[in-house]
């Protein structure tokens, strides 16, 4: 799939090959075991300095960055 274009119905529009019958799931489905997820702990580093230095974010979480004008953003 990558390099490909799609449109919200998973239809390809780049024209390329169909992609045939492959392996589809919901996006709200119940989560992973825990007994089944990967502990690995790495740290994602993101570029911008106070981040990083201060609060680390883990490689695969959710996180949120809200800022205005000079809040250094960018990196």
């Amino acid at each position: 799939m990558l390099g490909r274009m799609f449109n919200v119905f998973a239809e390809t529009i780049d024209d390329g090959p169909p992609l045939g019958d492959m392996l589809r799931r919901p996006i709200l489905r119940a989560p992973v075991p825990l007994s089944e997820r990967r502990l690995e702990g790495a740290i994602f580093e993101i570029g911008i300095k106070a981040i990083d230095l201060l609060r680390p974010l883990e490689r695969g979480g959710k996180a949120g960055l809200f800022g205005g004008a000079g809040g250094g953003k960018t990196g």
